[in-house]
């Protein structure tokens, strides 16, 4: 379960040398790595700080971190300077050059350089204090010049109090690209990127994925990683060892990987220290910690990474601070179940994710909705016909549970896949960002039968029965129609164009007039998929569904809802794009009140067009 009580989707930044990439894409092994035998460390798993201010220049440090399996190998530093404020306000930073363990050759010289996936590593004084963890660079190739957080500012991370479950997430984030303290491409201060690793999706479609991400609030430089679960590999957490922070498990893995700066016992429990800078600067947290095996480290001119698979969740994370993060082994973040089904051909796909934060349900949702439909059609780009349904639980301010539950149909000849995450991650955004309740997500479930056929009518003409005639209904001419009598009408649907397979139809619309209808009317005839395909973004609720026309005087829009229940209301009301929706507007003979009349005609593909017609009232 997860609280809503965090204001605004936040918009977050994948720190680091992966934005340097060209292009930002890098793919990833996702089979497991070999679980190896873990070295003793260069230290104690938990020393005492070192007292930066005491360092003195050429004094030479070691440390260990991870660049294959779980087996971890040292390298060795030597201290140049203290950059005062280096890292903040009253936050210095330490400069070393740094030697081994992938950053230089054999023989010295430099290989990958301070690579993405070193932050957190430990630094030890030769009494074996810990002087603080690798966590900056100062450019994007193989430079081995690195910047470390001082031990005392990693251990002030941890709060003063740690409880065992934390329900209640931070408050409103902003966005992280404003933080990054690059000056310049070849020289700048940065960051050791904890790269978001992402599972679920192929190296060729990353950029669908930051069009789905953006589209759900979320924004940041993806790349491709491996899958874990709640029953996968478990790998060790130790110091100098690989961590993985994730948002979501599951099919739909999304994870920061760094290195574990220490791991103390206190307070009844195991407390974890890592990275030595944010993942994305949440102050208070929840997501889940995992153990993770190195891949390989990728060398490269513009930045370095390290490769890795994330093992099966083992904690959570407590604090994500400006010094580094902290988390608690053994009790598990509180979480939602995304659950999905997927049907192509007589197929049924199965789909799982857990999900620990907050503010990317949205994305995850649509992610996993996304790769269902990729999954299942096992091709690039295509199109077809979806009709899809998803069931949202929640947990109201009373406690008292409920579900929210509805259903759209796409299709495209193109795109699908992108197309269909649409309704489902909007409405879960419309949940978790109303204004009248802090409501708990429980549950998602999605379920989505596919056709590869591209299905979709407009409407075409518009007949009216008079005396057993059928005559052809012009959008300039006023139909006179009389209070009191039966208005029938035949649609004819053609095929949207020559691509569509459906074959023209038509359909019967009957009113049955009011007899204190009088004056002037109104008739709407409109296909659910009109303007479909100009709507890009994900707009607030009042935006997104309120339509009204300042210059039509007969159309009776919803008000603003001023409940949840209202609000839910309106919801499950949007029209669907395989519905034709017909609207009869009067007003009333004495009173002068305005009447709407709705009619909904159900088709077995998506309807595009708009039309209207004037009416004459008469006695």
């Amino acid at each position: 379960m997860i609280s809503s009580r965090t204001g605004r989707l936040r918009a977050f930044t994948a720190l680091g040398a992966a934005a340097a990439l060209s292009g930002g894409l890098l793919a990833a092994t996702t089979s497991q790595a070999a679980a190896e035998p873990v070295d003793a460390p260069a230290a104690s798993q938990c020393p005492d700080p070192f007292p930066h201010t005491e360092l003195q220049e050429g004094q030479e440090v070691t440390g260990v971190t991870n660049t294959r399996g779980t087996t971890l190998d040292p390298f060795s530093g030597t201290y140049v300077d203290t950059i005062v404020g280096g890292i903040g306000r009253g936050r210095d930073m330490l400069v070393f050059r740094l030697e081994g363990s992938r950053i230089t050759k054999a023989d010295g010289t430099p290989d990958a350089g301070i690579w993405s996936g070193i932050s957190g590593s430990p630094v030890y004084a030769e009494n074996g204090e810990l002087v603080g963890s690798v966590s900056y660079g100062f450019n994007d190739g193989n430079e081995t010049l690195a910047g470390v957080t001082p031990a005392e500012y990693v251990y002030g991370v941890k709060p003063t109090t740690v409880t065992p479950e934390q329900v209640s997430l931070a408050p409103a984030r902003t966005a992280l690209a404003r933080q990054d303290v690059r000056v310049a491409p070849s020289a700048s201060l940065k960051r050791i990127g904890t790269v978001r690793q992402v599972s679920g999706v192929v190296a060729g479609q990353l950029p669908s994925v930051r069009r789905i991400a953006s589209r759900a609030g979320t924004s940041g430089t993806f790349v491709n990683g491996s899958a874990t679960s709640k029953d996968a590999r478990t790998y060790p957490i130790v110091a100098g060892g690989s961590v993985g922070v994730t948002w979501s498990f599951g099919d739909i893995t999304t994870a920061s990987v760094g290195s574990v700066t220490a791991v103390c016992q206190a307070d009844g429990g195991t407390d974890v220290f890592a990275f030595g800078h944010p993942d994305v600067w949440d102050g208070e947290s929840d997501q889940s910690l995992h153990g993770a095996a190195a891949v390989s480290i990728s060398a490269g001119t513009f930045g370095s990474y390290k490769l890795s698979n994330v093992g099966a969740p083992v904690g959570r994370l407590v604090e994500d601070r400006l010094e580094g993060i902290f988390g608690r082994l053994g009790d598990l973040p509180v979480s939602v179940d995304l659950r999905t089904s997927t049907t192509f051909r007589g197929r049924t796909i199965p789909g799982s994710t857990t999900i620990t934060e907050t503010d990317v349900l949205p994305f995850i949702t649509a992610l996993q909705t996304y790769s269902d439909v990729d999954t299942a059609f096992n091709a690039f780009d295509v199109g077809g016909d979806s009709e899809i349904g998803w069931k949202i639980g929640f947990k109201r301010a009373n406690g008292k549970g409920q579900s929210f539950a509805r259903s759209q149909r796409y299709s495209s000849r193109a795109w699908l896949a992108e197309e269909v995450v649409s309704d489902v991650a909007s409405d879960v955004y419309e949940l978790l960002e109303n204004e009248f309740e802090d409501i708990t997500i429980t549950s998602i479930s999605v379920t989505n039968t596919l056709d590869a056929s591209y299905r979709a009518y407009k409407l075409g003409k518009v007949e009216r029965q008079v005396k057993g005639t059928w005559s052809v209904v012009k959008p300039s001419r006023p139909l006179d129609v009389k209070a009191g009598s039966r208005l029938r009408l035949r649609l004819t649907l053609t095929p949207l164009n020559r691509h569509a397979k459906v074959k023209t139809t038509t359909r019967i619309v009957s009113f049955t007039t009011s007899k204190y209808a009088a004056g002037s009317g109104r008739l709407y005839l409109e296909g659910g998929a009109y303007g479909w395909r100009d709507h890009d973004e994900y707009e607030d609720f009042d935006e997104m569904h309120d339509d009204e026309d300042d210059e039509d005087p007969f159309r009776i829009y919803p008000s603003a809802p001023r409940t949840l229940d209202a609000q839910l209301k309106l919801m499950r009301g949007i029209q669907r794009q395989d519905q034709v929706v017909s609207v009869l507007a009067h007003r009333g003979r004495n009173t002068g009140r305005l009447v709407n009349t709705k009619s909904t005609l159900q088709l077995p593909s998506i309807v595009e067009g708009e039309t209207r017609y004037a009416i004459r009232f008469r006695r």
